[in-house]
């Protein structure tokens, strides 16, 4: 707000849509807001799974990314709900942090390469499938399986997948592309997507989502529209 180009905007952005001179973006109060550019950052939201006992703990001791909490959980019998084509793989680089457990979906097969990776990290396999997350949410002593039996855990990694918060960039025709997290919008180095004059930056086109990679998608973003503005008025 310090500098005097810069005005906020306060409200839910309901619809955006491309104009002879650029875009407008109407907001859910009925205010509309024009740009000559328009940078998607909105982001996306984890699709959980439907266990009772991960939302509560989503976070805290139910969790996604190995490196942002793996140091915290301080080793000792951990969880991994493997449920996609990359569930070997991230079994592996969450036993770095602990006696891990990969819970395999009943219809997901390991190749050998796969069963020998697991083997080399330790990592033991379970095949019955997980009932309910047990403990003083957000707390998580462990783990009741649909067999009945009880599995103490001190935290579960379980890989949620991500789905975009709106339909934007697939409504202004921007070109998407689908990984093993989620569909997100597709862009180049400088963040800008398939569509003339829209950018996206953060985890709405990153298919690993972390603040720093966001941020830096921010600068990237911005860099891009100032370029893009020059070009058009000097040519």
């Amino acid at each position: 707000m310090a500098y005097p180009t810069a005005t906020v905007h306060v409200g839910e952005a309901v619809e955006t849509v491309r104009t002879d001179d650029g875009f407008l973006v109407t907001l859910a109060e009925g205010e509309a807001v024009a740009g000559r550019r328009l940078i998607l950052a909105h982001g996306v939201e984890d699709v959980l799974p439907d266990i009772p006992g991960v939302r509560e703990r989503w976070g805290l001791t139910a969790l996604h990314c190995p490196w942002c909490h793996g140091y915290e959980v301080g080793g000792g019998p951990i969880g991994v709900l493997g449920r996609g084509p990359m569930a070997a793989h991230y079994a592996s680089v969450v036993s770095e942090w602990g006696e891990t457990t990969l819970f395999l979906a009943p219809d997901l097969f390991l190749t050998a390469d796969e069963a020998s990776l697991l083997k080399k990290r330790g990592v033991t396999i379970e095949r019955t499938a997980i009932a309910a997350l047990e403990g003083s949410a957000p707390e998580l002593s462990g783990v009741r399986l649909t067999d009945g039996r009880f599995m103490a855990l001190k935290a579960l990694f379980v890989g949620a997948s991500v789905r975009q918060t709106n339909r934007f960039a697939e409504a202004l025709g921007c070109e998407m592309t689908d990984t093993p997290m989620g569909r997100i919008v597709k862009v180049d180095a400088q963040q800008r997507t398939t569509q003339p004059g829209i950018f996206a930056a953060g985890d709405a086109a990153r298919a690993a989502g972390n603040i720093t990679l966001a941020s830096a998608d921010g600068v990237l973003s911005a860099y891009g529209v100032f370029q893009s503005l020059l070009e058009e008025e000097t040519r």
